[in-house]
């Protein structure tokens, strides 16, 4: 009978990394806590130095297809060439770890908090979040996206699961998420559930203005994609595809624009824009439509208040444009009055 696996499919043909806690990588260098999370391409791991337990990390180990993919050479390049820059990931390094199916690619990170993602679903009366700390979210990530373009790189997977918060745990707790599985083969598995590190000051949904000013997030997807390499909606999450991908045109920078602009509306209703089988049928028709009728669906949404919805309307017109040239370069969206409000401080005047 096969295993039906509560996270990544530990016996697929991917190849995930058989971590737990207790387990040392890197020649007995780090121990292992507890997973963080995981992905299509990778698992996350909570570990801290055997020798110093303040020094902790967060363990990116890639999957042994994904290592051996052309895109994770791309992907440590771009780590060893962002590590410094503001909202992007702190990166320490990197090693390789023997697994069950092949070798994995395992990246040193610094430690995370939860995604806004976790924040957003963590309302439960809707599952949205706030229009003052939207902005404030969206206008931390677009500095990260602005420090990828300057490089003419893109991250082509923005969305909020992948913008974390700042971490106040250094050591966390060794988790006890822990059961050991056997295939139909006879292989043993570990699995572990994911348990993200908690944030500083423990965000909640619904914080006042002056509570979440100078929260700020990191972008941990920064991609592998390069201006002019080839890409293919393969290559994208679902409904993140963006127009010029699925009609056959030219792909670029204002694929990260047009990811934001859908995760912005998703964060402030609860709900994704457009529907996925509809949009990838007939893209043009599908998002003329959404866009025509924006206006009116924050209206019957309820989630942002009526003065607030025609400049949101207009920036996320502008920024889900169906022609990419139309829609503003990162570094112009910064100047938007809607993206300014939300780069506030704790000084206690930005905020007021």
């Amino acid at each position: 009978m096969a295993i039906n696996f509560p996270e990544e499919q530990l016996n697929s043909h991917f190849g995930y990394f058989p971590g737990q806690p207790g387990q040392t990588l890197d020649n007995g260098a780090w121990l292992i806590i507890r997973k963080l999370g995981w992905g299509p391409r990778s698992s996350v791991w909570f570990a801290f130095d055997v020798k110093d337990i303040h020094n902790s990390v967060a363990i990116k180990i890639l999957t042994v297809e994904a290592t051996q993919s052309p895109s994770a050479k791309s992907e440590l390049a771009l780590l060893e060439k962002f590590h410094a820059k503001p909202g992007l990931p702190w990166f320490r390094g990197h090693f390789y770890e023997e697994g069950l199916k092949g070798k994995h690619l395992c990246l040193l990170l610094g430690t995370l908090g939860p995604s806004v993602e976790t924040l957003r679903t963590s309302n439960e009366e809707g599952a949205y979040l706030p229009l003052h700390i939207v902005k404030q979210v969206v206008s931390s990530g677009l500095s990260a996206i602005c420090n990828l373009h300057r490089e003419n790189v893109y991250s082509g997977a923005i969305k909020a699961e992948h913008l974390l918060f700042p971490c106040h745990e250094y050591y966390g707790g060794e988790s006890y998420n822990y059961e050991e599985v056997k295939d139909e083969d006879g292989t043993t598995y570990p699995v572990v559930r994911s348990e993200p590190l908690g944030t500083v000051g423990e965000v909640v949904w619904n914080e006042s203005k002056e509570r979440f000013a100078s929260q700020n997030v990191t972008l941990t997807s920064i991609g592998s994609h390069n201006v002019g390499d080839p890409v293919s909606a393969a290559d994208f999450d679902g409904p993140l595809t963006p127009p010029e991908v699925l009609t056959g045109g030219k792909i670029g920078l204002k694929v990260d624009i047009f990811q934001l602009g859908l995760m912005i509306f998703h964060l402030l209703t609860g709900a994704p824009l457009l529907d996925e089988a509809a949009y990838k049928a007939d893209p043009n028709k599908v998002l003329s439509n959404e866009l025509k009728n924006m206006a009116k669906r924050f209206k019957s949404n309820g989630r942002v208040a009526e003065p607030d919805i025609p400049l949101t309307v207009a920036i996320l017109q502008e920024m889900l444009a169906l022609n990419p040239i139309a829609r503003p370069a990162a570094e112009k969206l910064l100047e938007k009055k809607w993206i300014e409000e939300g780069d506030v401080c704790s000084c206690g005047w930005c905020a007021a």
